[in-house]
């Protein structure tokens, strides 16, 4: 006959073990529900998404800046005196008579250029002259040697305005027709300091056909009178 005490241990033992089984039951059932499938109602799920960066690209463009168009106009005052802005012809140094001052195979005179233009242009140093013939410019003898002693200032010819080249000229008779082949000129080319073109200035001058004597010597351009 067993008495009441053990019996009541027995029993509190299986209560004990009931018990613990059916927490660990209802913990697997939570478990599984949790695994997979539909949520439970009542449950929040926060996802936070970062957006990935877009990669840019950085292009260094250089440029040369173009330089900005300058307008002119044509003729400038002041701008190089070219035959187009001139005429020519022999006459008066100084105002002295043509030829004053010369011995008797000499003349003393100067190349007279008159701006004929209507602006203002310049001219300075000496210009290129020579004796030409034959009706078509054919250079006679050897062209006029400059005379460097002479002053040579820039000069601003006003339209209207004139200056002078002394020019010093020996005739050609004054040499023996064997070293000169002396020919009557149609007068002198003469080319304005700074110019590839020429104007032509009438003039019935001898020349040497031969380059052995110098018949022509000019100055500088300087004003006139």
């Amino acid at each position: 006959m067993e008495h009441r005490g053990t019996t009541n241990a027995r029993r509190t033992s299986t209560f004990i073990g009931l018990a613990v089984t059916a927490v660990l039951g209802a913990a697997v059932l939570a478990g599984c529900a949790g695994g997979g499938g539909t949520p439970q109602a009542g449950h929040t799920s926060t996802v936070t998404i970062t957006p990935t960066p877009t990669p840019t690209s950085t292009a260094t463009v250089t440029t040369t800046p173009r330089p900005t168009p300058t307008a002119s106009t044509a003729p400038v005052a002041g701008s190089l005196c070219t035959v187009a802005h001139l005429s020519g012809v022999i006459g008066e140094r100084n105002g002295a008579p043509a030829g004053t001052g010369g011995g008797m195979n000499q003349q003393h005179v100067a190349i007279i250029l008159t701006n004929t233009g209507t602006t203002a242009c310049t001219l300075q140093g000496w210009p290129g002259v020579s004796l030409v013939g034959d009706s078509n410019g054919t250079q006679l003898g050897a062209a006029a040697t400059l005379d460097r002693t002479t002053p040579h200032p820039t000069l601003n010819i006003q339209p209207g305005g004139k200056v002078q080249a002394p020019i010093d000229y020996t005739d050609a008779a004054a040499y023996a027709p064997s070293e000169c082949n002396q020919k009557t000129a149609d007068g002198l080319r003469v080319y304005p300091p700074g110019s590839t073109a020429s104007l032509f200035i009438a003039e019935k001058w001898d020349a040497c056909t031969s380059t052995q004597h110098d018949l022509l010597k000019v100055g500088a351009f300087v004003t006139y009178p």
